[in-house]
């Protein structure tokens, strides 16, 4: 089991990240992290600032509740049993999945 953890995805709020289907996640060895670790990298989306920083906004700008921007991010997941070794940072075992 992998998970996304806060330090290993920078500008990227883990909670939000959705995961297409068919990903290309691709297994990564890193010696450096924890004694040698396999990682895996891939592409991922984050909504494009929905809410532009605000708490609230006009239901009359939403049409639709899926009617959000994505944005790509490059995600690194880390084995599970290897999160929170290396400070406190968010972090998720679920993803959302966008088709």
């Amino acid at each position: 089991m992998y998970c996304l953890e806060g330090l290993d995805n920078p500008g990227v709020d883990v909670l939000d990240v959705a995961v297409s289907a068919g990903a290309d996640l691709r297994p990564t060895l890193r010696p450096d992290l924890l004694g040698r670790v396999v990682v895996l990298t891939g592409p991922g989306s984050v909504p494009a600032a929905p809410w532009a920083g605000s708490l609230y906004r006009q239901a009359s700008s939403v049409r639709s509740p899926v009617e959000v921007g994505w944005r790509h991010v490059d995600l690194t997941a880390i084995p599970y049993y290897a999160w929170a070794n290396r400070g406190l940072y968010p972090m998720t075992v679920w993803l959302r999945r966008r088709d």
